[in-house]
């Protein structure tokens, strides 16, 4: 067998003993990438103990995503005291752990789509908070939405269905400095 089958048959195992056959990025070029490192890395590893990297790898994108959000966003108006996230260890019950903000499950492995659940916590937060909404289309005046666009985190604003803004720009992996936040400005 192949390093890379025997990698494909380690991983499989681990996904359904984890029972994270319906996480969708599992099949994303940076996730299969990340897995790929660790087990050439690790070897083998014990599925608990991969659900575990995959926990921490999960929380620590979601940090970084937290910050770089509220750092540019205090800027235009948006996050102020945005609380940490909520983590829940693996276990039991959630075999690769949880990890929420502003009440926003993040239930992904890969930066884009954190990244939107990231924004759309933070949304939830500010309204919450403030009664407002943030960001609002520059055009519309109407709140913007979280979503994926072009394989990226992008502010939606549904009124007409066009995308507005990245949410990170430039969408830098964690790791690296982020310039800014756009928060309006047509992309």
């Amino acid at each position: 067998m192949t390093h890379f089958a025997h990698f494909k048959a380690w991983h499989l195992r681990c996904v359904e003993e984890l029972d994270a056959v319906q996480a969708t990025d599992m099949g994303a070029d940076e996730y299969r990438s990340w897995a790929y490192s660790v087990f050439s890395r690790n070897g083998e590893l014990p599925p608990a103990a991969f659900g575990e990297l995959l926990h921490a790898r999960r929380v620590r994108l979601t940090e970084r995503a937290l910050d770089i959000l509220v750092e540019h966003g205090t800027r235009d108006g948006g996050p102020v005291d945005v609380p940490r996230p909520w983590v829940e260890d693996p276990g039991e019950a959630f075999p690769l752990g949880m990890a929420t903000v502003g009440g926003e499950l993040v239930d992904s492995f890969t930066w884009q789509q954190i990244v939107v659940c990231v924004a759309r916590g933070v949304q939830a937060h500010v309204a919450e908070v403030r009664e407002e909404l943030w960001p609002v289309c520059p055009k519309h005046g109407c709140g913007l939405h979280a979503g994926p666009a072009r394989g990226r985190a992008a502010w939606w604003c549904l009124a007409t269905d066009h995308v507005v803004a990245w949410v990170l720009d430039p969408d830098l992996l964690p790791g690296t400095s982020a310039s800014r936040c756009l928060v309006s400005g047509v992309v």
